[in-house]
């Protein structure tokens, strides 16, 4: 498959307590939680399931990448011992993980058995993510463009095919993809384009990128209303 930038990526050894950066439902966080926390008392355990991660990045040519976006949260996943550690979560984003087969960071917090992107969409564009599929430098768009459709579908050994328009693409736990779709007009906001640049019409090339941890037993600290 053609459009598929790096496929089953399989990573050699995967370090101990992973420090990733993900949404919890309650925004961004600036605490830090030691691999110990997994075995707390004050723990809540809210389930297994098969926990992913991916982002919407674009690829585009002569802009301004000025509006940085600082990391401060994380999870922590512990390969070893397939757990997944929330600092702090909504009631509503815990259910997720009580209830649904997968659930996916995307980064916010979803059911697999959703698709992300419907009907929406965006003036805001990722043009930088960080090494934990989290957006770090962004663009403005002068007017607004659909999100892509992402699709996911859970097989056999807790692989899941990741759905998009450009075909379905089976990605193994412990494995990440990146997947790239049709690029597409954009009209970019003078802030972000240089004073010479001959106008603010782009092509931007949409890359679709797809970590699966596998199936991962869920622990929360701390667990909000809202």
């Amino acid at each position: 498959m053609n459009n598929i930038v790096s496929n089953n990526q399989k990573m050699s050894k995967r370090r101990d307590v992973l420090k990733a950066t993900g949404a919890t439902g309650l925004g961004y966080m600036g605490m830090s939680a030691p691999a110990k926390a997994f075995d707390s008392e004050d723990t809540t355990h809210l389930g297994s399931t098969v926990f992913l991660q991916s982002l919407v990045h674009y690829e585009i040519k002569n802009v301004e990448t000025n509006n940085h976006i600082d990391q401060i949260s994380f999870f922590i996943i512990d390969q070893d011992r397939d757990r997944l550690h929330l600092p702090v979560i909504s009631k509503e984003h815990a259910s997720l993980f009580e209830d649904e087969e997968g659930v996916v960071a995307t980064p916010s917090l979803q059911s697999t058995s959703e698709k992300f992107g419907i009907e929406r969409t965006t003036k805001t564009l990722t043009v930088q993510k960080t090494a934990y599929h989290k957006p770090q430098i962004t663009i403005s768009l002068d007017h607004p463009i659909g999100a892509p459709t992402l699709g996911f579908t859970h097989k056999a050994g807790n692989k899941v095919d990741l759905e998009t328009e450009s075909g379905k693409t089976e990605v193994s736990p412990g494995d990440t993809t990146n997947v790239q779709l049709p690029s597409r007009s954009i009209g970019i906001a003078d802030k972000n384009r240089p004073i010479d640049d001959g106008g603010p019409s782009r092509q931007a090339t949409p890359i679709v990128t797809l970590e699966n941890h596998g199936e991962l037993d869920v622990y929360a600290t701390e667990i909000r209303e809202r």
